[in-house]
């Protein structure tokens, strides 16, 4: 499952602002935005949006992967307070190096370096 979205998260990447250096907004609109070193920040509908189409239940997935520590939870829950066009807005921050660690690939270089983060 973490694979697939990890996939997903990869093939979406120029939807995510910041991660290629992008400032105008895609076509089809960003999905989210490198929050930190290592931590892209996804939209909730677009996240669940994903999981559903793939068949997964977010609501059950969710506080697992928190559990787990593959996401950056705040005392609030899951979605974290993040800053989107100059507000702040509840997002799931996943930690990329998470999506490897499933796959048993070593983690990326971090966001900041410049290169890809997949």
């Amino acid at each position: 499952m973490a694979n697939r979205i990890g996939g997903w998260l990869v093939s979406q990447q120029g939807r995510i602002k910041a991660a290629n250096g992008r400032t105008e907004a895609p076509p089809s609109g960003w999905i989210g935005r490198i929050a930190s070193s290592g931590v892209v920040a996804v939209m909730p509908a677009e996240l669940e949006a994903e999981m559903q189409r793939q068949g997964y239940d977010a609501a059950e997935l969710i506080p697992q992967w928190a559990a787990r520590g593959y996401l950056v939870a705040s005392e609030r829950g899951q979605k974290v307070p993040t800053r989107w066009e100059g507000v702040s807005v509840r997002m799931y921050q996943l930690k990329i190096e998470g999506w490897h660690s499933w796959e048993g690939e070593a983690p990326p270089p971090s966001a900041d370096a410049g290169g890809r983060w997949s």
